[in-house]
């Protein structure tokens, strides 16, 4: 979700620049190399996509997270005699207990 949120806030600057500006690229952002300037309906789609583009990824986080739950939930505990009858050491070599 962290993820999501860091994606989203930088995207969504950037596309209100674009908006309030009506120009892509925003006013006083540095370009490395000249960039023919685009205004119009062509510039408030590029904000209005920038706006929206960390959409899908909030949802997928909000998403994962009540699957996450439900999962934790039906399962409980964690039956540790489980883990150390499948678990994988390593020492000299690797050995896999069954």
């Amino acid at each position: 979700m962290g993820g999501a949120v860091v994606v989203g806030l930088t995207m969504s600057r950037r596309g209100y620049k674009i908006l309030r500006d009506g120009q892509m690229p925003p006013l006083g952002e540095k370009v490395f190399r000249p960039t023919c300037i685009k205004r119009g309906a062509s510039a408030r789609l590029a904000g209005y996509a920038y706006l929206l583009a960390f959409t899908p990824f909030v949802v997928l986080a909000l998403w994962g997270h009540g699957q996450a739950a439900d999962l934790s939930s039906k399962h409980g505990r964690v039956d540790q005699a489980a883990c150390k009858r499948n678990s994988v050491t390593a020492g000299a070599g690797i050995v896999v207990e069954s």
